[in-house]
Parts: C-alpha cells; sequence; structure tokens
C-alpha cells in the first residue's frame, strides 16, 4: 500500500467517518492515488477477503473491522492498523496508518472523480485551489461584512443629520413673513365683522364691504393653508442648498443633502 506523509490533517478532518464501514468500502474497486505509474487496486469483499492488484498482478489478503472504525490488513507477512475516513460523497476514501502522518487515498473506481485525479498530485493540486478559492470567499465575505457595517452605520449617521436639520419646519424668517399675514388677514376680517354687524346704522355699502372683508379673509387663509407645506418644501431646500456651500463635493454630508432636495423637488 503506497502512503505519504503528509501534513494534512485539516482536510482529512473534512473526511466523515462512517458508522457502517463495510457498506460503504466492499464490493467495490478502489484505485490508490499514486505518482509513479502504478496502478494499485483493492477490493474488499464481505467475507473478510481483500483483492489486492499491481498493474494486474492480484493477490489476495484478509481484512478485519475493529472497534472505532479501524482496519486490520493483512498481506502475508505484513499487516496494516489503519483509520478509515470518507469524503462526504463517499468516493474517496483516506487510509491513515495508525499512530503516524502516513496517509494512502484511494478512488472509487466507477466515480466521475477517478477520471478527476489521475494522480495524488492532481488531488493535492485541488485541495491546495480549493483552500486558494475558500481564502478568497472568506476574504469577500469578511470585506461584504465590514461594508454592510459600514453602509448601516452611515445609514444611521445620516438619518440622525437629516433629522438635525428640523426639516418641515419654517425657518424664522419665513415663519415671520407668514405670521404677519396672517395677524393681518385677522385683522381684516376683525374689520369685516365690525362693518358687516353696523350695517343697520350705516349704508348698503358699508355691509358689503364687510362681507367682502370676511371673504377675502376666509380666502388669503384657504391660500395659506394649501402653501404652507410648499412654501416649508422650499425654505427647506434654500436651506439645504446653503449648507451645502459650506461642505466639500465629496463629503457624506453633502450627497445625503443632494439626495434630500431630490427628494423634496420630486415630491412638489
Amino acid at each position: 500500500m503506497k502512503t505519504y506523509l503528509l501534513n494534512i490533517s485539516e482536510r482529512v478532518r473534512q473526511f466523515n467517518k462512517v458508522l457502517d464501514v463495510k457498506t460503504v468500502l466492499c464490493d467495490k474497486s478502489w484505485r490508490i492515488l499514486r505518482d509513479d505509474g502504478i496502478k494499485e487496486s483493492y477490493i474488499f469483499q464481505q467475507d473478510g477477503q481483500v483483492i489486492v492488484a499491481h498493474n494486474g498482478k492480484a493477490s489476495i489478503g484478509k481484512y478485519v473491522l475493529l472497534t472505532e472504525n479501524k482496519i486490520l490488513i493483512t498481506m502475508g507477512d505484513e499487516r496494516y492498523l489503519i483509520n478509515p475516513t470518507f469524503s462526504q460523497t463517499k468516493d474517496i476514501l483516506a487510509f491513515q496508518l495508525d499512530g503516524t502522518a502516513e496517509y494512502s487515498f484511494m478512488i472509487n473506481e466507477k466515480s466521475e472523480l477517478n477520471i478527476t485525479f489521475p494522480t495524488f498530485q492532481a488531488l493535492l493540486d485541488y485541495w491546495k485551489q480549493k483552500e486558494i478559492e475558500d481564502l478568497k470567499r472568506q476574504e469577500r465575505e469578511l470585506k461584504q461584512e465590514i461594508e454592510d457595517k459600514r453602509q448601516l452605520e452611515l445609514k444611521k449617521e445620516r438619518e440622525k443629520y437629516i433629522a438635525s436639520l428640523e426639516l418641515n419646519k419654517l425657518r424664522p424668517p419665513y415663519l415671520k413673513r407668514f405670521r404677519i399675514v396672517g395677524m393681518l388677514n385677522l385683522f381684516l376680517f376683525f374689520l369685516g365683522c365690525i362693518l358687516w354687524g353696523s350695517s343697520n346704522t350705516k349704508s348698503e355699502a358699508t355691509y358689503f364691504g364687510g362681507i367682502v372683508l370676511i371673504c377675502f379673509s376666509i380666502f388669503i387663509v384657504i391660500c395659506l393653508g394649501c402653501s404652507y407645506y410648499t412654501l416649508v418644501d422650499q425654505c427647506n431646500i434654500e436651506y439645504m442648498e446653503s449648507l451645502m456651500n459650506d461642505l466639500d463635493e465629496n463629503d457624506e454630508k453633502y450627497k445625503w443633502l443632494k439626495d434630500e432636495i431630490l427628494y423634496i423637488r420630486d415630491r412638489l
């Protein structure tokens, strides 16, 4: 049995120990992976015999399944105590000489992997490539995790920053104008009520003048109500544009303000 002294315990630990080793192992032709061109095959039979072939020359030995999934193979005067483990597909078998770091790998000759891994070096190359791919995948996952965390932090910071702008509230200059117009409108309403209430002692012109003032003040209230949110959006846009003038275009806050302005303008 061709074995290799290897430090590949991590890869071998990924193999599965099968409870019913005999069911998986028997009545199959297992080819030893070698790099010297010799074809070495093992056929384990249900009756405890093992047929070993070297380039077509066969010999018969015996094997015994021991406790803890150990196998004792006897070939003439030679005996091997091995620990078998299987790949997930159960088509690749790893034999470790008990108590050593020597491994022998067999492959089911009816498996497609028999063509994929013609030599032991091909299996090693495959594992090395898998390790590189696994490292790259872990690196991508780590980068994605860091990016997701950064985006989440940016989102929270953006929401906090936008909220600090006190959107949907009139700025003092606009609020002052709004109050002035409201006070003037209230004055016209009361004036109209006075003229309308005193129409019994005055001319009809005074009566109609009071009605006109009352209706006009109501019209102004309706207009102010309809234009309030538009006025709020306009003043918010002007306020955020003034903030953008003090920021660099590559600043995250500049981008947030720009997006917010575009959103408000789409809403108008």
